[in-house]
């Protein structure tokens, strides 16, 4: 028999039998339903959490610092040679410092932090109220929230604040100075406010700060690799140089293994009904050989062989899989898209942002499709065989 002909036999057989069938496949709708629902959640969280944590450009950036390390500060010869490694595509050294700030009615202690407009962006730094300066603004800084709560001023009123501020002096950066030295800095203005409550801090650029404490040296620098997949390389490099490193990337190496056994967790609820479909599809087909036992005796005795009835079998059992997959893909899919829906409509009444839950990657779909057509193979191999066995004599006497 051609194969387009044992197919349209295959269905004929189906949908004469059009309520079994349809309680089968949806069966397999269910469990695919179910696998692909809770699979994409776990992919959407993943996916929104770490979209949080860094961008796609954070993951070209290396931290470069003396913490735990025998070198004690970086000098113009280490950022000389940091630039000189391969696949570096830009380094900006920064500076922090102790210090203090007043406002004529509070002092308190900061971390004075000199950053050039380009170590903030490549950070990632988000300013929460006002701009950011320009690397040749004099005598303009930027605060976290933390320091003007210390200092009682409005976070809404922070441009009034005229701040005073004096660093202490470190003989690492600053060889030329005394040690805790205080040095005055002069009065400046906040232009800008950085979300922080954990920390007291200002930002400044960092030629000022290197002009006003005659720094040489630095405590902090950013790396910007050309590409991510180059970030180790250039990060063992630069270990090799003495330093300590610290990789964004690192972290969302931890959270990714985290969801993966979450996605495993969920997945496995999804596999138990996934498991009742295929005992379901097994029935249908094993029931559907009894009952057409005499049918299979009629056909061999019309020279149909053995392997017209085996894919004839096997044909049914990949219909059912391959209709019930689809559609289950489909319903999964759609089902997280209302739950996603419903999620953000509430959201937005009550002032959050909306988010998307659910995620399902392409190549998930593919080999969704592809598991559950080899699941239809291996169900229908068994009444397939069987029904090849089945010898012409007692197929037409079965009753």
């Amino acid at each position: 028999m051609k194969l387009l002909y044992i197919l349209e036999i295959s269905w004929r057989n189906l949908m004469s039998r059009k309520i079994r069938s349809a309680v089968t496949i949806s069966g397999v709708i269910i469990g695919i339903t179910t696998i692909v629902f809770l699979t994409s959640l776990g992919y959407g969280i993943e996916k929104m959490t770490t979209t949080q944590i860094a961008s796609e450009q954070a993951l070209k950036v290396l931290d470069v610092n003396v913490d735990e390390s025998d070198i004690v500060a970086i000098s113009e010869e280490h950022l000389a040679e940091i630039r000189n490694i391969n696949d570096v595509a830009a380094v900006h050294a920064g500076i922090k410092i102790a210090g203090k700030v007043s406002n004529g009615l509070v002092k308190t202690d900061v971390i004075i932090k000199g950053y050039s407009r380009d170590f903030l962006e490549v950070s990632a730094t988000d300013i929460y109220k006002g701009q950011q300066y320009i690397d040749s603004d004099e005598n303009k800084i930027l605060i976290s929230t933390n320091a003007l709560k210390l200092m009682n001023v409005d976070i809404n009123d922070f441009t009034s604040a005229d701040l005073e501020i004096e660093a202490l002096a470190s003989e690492v950066l600053s060889p030329s100075l005394t040690e805790g030295r205080a040095v005055p800095l002069g009065n400046y203005l906040v232009v800008g406010v950085i979300d922080d409550e954990e920390s007291p801090f200002i930002v400044m650029p960092v030629e000022q700060i290197k002009d006003d404490l005659r720094v040489t040296n630095y405590n902090e620098v950013k790396v910007v690799v050309s590409d991510k997949t180059k970030v180790q390389e250039v990060r063992s490099a630069i270990t090799k140089m003495g330093f300590t490193t610290a990789y964004l990337g690192d972290t969302i190496t931890q959270i990714t293994t985290i969801f993966v056994f979450f996605r495993y967790i969920i997945g496995g609820f999804g596999l138990i009904a996934m498991l009742v479909a295929i005992l379901g599809m097994f029935n249908t087909l094993t029931v559907s050989l009894l009952e057409r036992t005499r049918e299979i005796g009629v056909l061999k005795a019309n020279n149909a062989t053995k392997k017209d009835i085996f894919l004839m079998f096997l044909s049914e059992a990949l219909i059912i899989s391959f209709i019930g997959g689809v559609l289950g893909i489909a319903s999964g899919v759609a089902s997280g898209k209302l739950v996603n829906f419903w999620f953000n409509f509430y959201a937005l009444r009550s002032g959050s942002n909306p988010l998307a839950l659910f995620y399902v990657p392409s190549v998930f779909v593919f080999l969704t499709v592809a598991v559950v057509s080899l699941v239809g193979f291996l169900t229908g191999l068994y009444p397939a065989t069987r029904a090849t066995k089945i010898k012409i004599l007692d197929a037409l006497k079965y009753e």
